[in-house]
């Protein structure tokens, strides 16, 4: 008997620090892609095609290597679906919680960044894909107003909107990671601390 409550207890920490890390591996996604869309773009919102051929094939190469990050969008898609309440894997089983309130809580934060993440994929994500591809490497050599007009659609879809989902999320998350550690305090330091 020991032994399968220990096996039990097991088993829900590591329930417990999934749903930590989904939702924690979620926003810093959501971070990532605003920082490296500022990187990118911010530089090319001045872009000129009298600057040198060394300081515009930098920026293109750059630019390629932001263009191709695309593939972030596949992993923040899967979280988006495995945070919805139709799709949710990771759950906890209603007798572990030590009130009802907190299981609440988290099906409920866990709704709210599932839904926040969506919104930035289709709000922010999606259209700077989209506008991404307008560029063309030889526009470096070409047309430095394309180049200078997307950067600007980018950075006005990153900041206020992508910022201000990034903090939404940020805010979801905290007070997940609050709530889910308050009622498993027996969680290695490192799943706390992520």
């Amino acid at each position: 008997m020991n032994r399968w409550v220990r096996s039990t207890r097991n088993r829900n920490d590591q329930i417990s620090g999934s749903i930590v890390y989904e939702a924690t591996l979620a926003l810093a996604k959501m971070r990532t892609y605003c920082n490296q869309a500022r990187v990118v773009h911010l530089p090319l919102l001045g872009f000129s095609l009298e600057w040198s051929p060394e300081r515009r094939a930098e920026l293109r190469d750059a630019w390629m290597r932001w263009r191709n990050i695309y593939d972030i969008l596949q992993p923040m898609e899967t979280m988006s679906d495995s945070l919805s309440p139709d799709s949710r894997e990771v759950m906890l089983p209603a007798r572990w919680w030590n009130s009802r309130a907190d299981q609440r809580t988290v099906d409920a934060l866990q709704t709210n960044l599932a839904g926040t993440l969506a919104t930035f994929l289709n709000d922010v994500a999606y259209p700077i894909r989209d506008a991404k591809i307008r560029i063309e490497p030889l526009h470096f050599d070409t047309d430095a107003q394309k180049i200078s007009n997307v950067s600007r659609l980018v950075l006005d879809l990153i900041e206020p909107r992508g910022q201000g989902l990034v903090d939404r999320a940020s805010t979801t998350v905290v007070r997940l990671r609050e709530t889910v550690l308050r009622n498993r305090a027996g969680l290695p330091w490192g799943v706390a601390a992520a």
